[in-house]
């Protein structure tokens, strides 16, 4: 991925993975020194000052080190945030069919729609009219079922695809499936 396509948030993880790293080497320094009773008072200071900004710099990298990731295997999608250390949050599976069934599973980079085996990517900041023509397209010429993710996020999709004329009613809530 080049520089100028990088997701900010992945450029300030790497920030404060490289401050984090920093502030280990200094607050190591700080320990190891052997202790020099002119200087004992201040190199105490300094030692709490790093660790409390070693503590926040991991609890920000914590916040912002997930990204949106995906796979599909033998008529099952899933979807999940992941960091760098490999954990795994908000995983969602769903089962591909026949084309009645769509999935909508809202992010904040990208959204992501499923209709049968037809995956679409949309950047809702970007391309909400296209997003918008091709649910639509789905919902007017097939008897489609509309999931849209039930976190707070979904909300909006719902709010957005009401305002097109797809009803509240006829969208049902990714933990309302059988």
């Amino acid at each position: 991925m080049n520089k100028g396509n990088k997701n900010i948030f992945d450029e300030t993880v790497d920030t404060l993975i490289k401050d984090a790293k920093a502030l280990t080497e200094r607050y190591n320094r700080y320990v190891n020194v052997e202790a020099d009773p002119d200087n004992c008072a201040f190199r105490n200071k300094m030692t709490i000052d790093t660790l409390r900004l070693l503590k926040d710099t991991l609890s920000l990298i914590k916040e912002y080190d997930w990204h949106l990731e995906y796979s599909e295997n033998d008529g099952k999608i899933s979807v999940w945030e992941q960091n760098h250390s490999g954990e795994i949050r908000n995983k969602k599976d769903w089962f591909i069919d026949d084309g009645a069934t769509m999935y909508i599973d809202y992010g904040t980079d990208v959204t992501l729609v499923y209709v049968g085996r037809r995956k679409f990517h949309f950047d809702l900041k970007k391309d909400k009219a296209n997003f918008i023509y091709t649910i639509t397209n789905y919902y007017k010429n097939s008897n489609v079922t509309i999931y849209v993710d039930d976190t707070g996020l979904g909300k909006y999709v719902c709010d957005l695809l009401d305002s097109h004329d797809i009803p509240y009613t006829t969208i049902k809530n990714m933990s309302d499936r059988e």
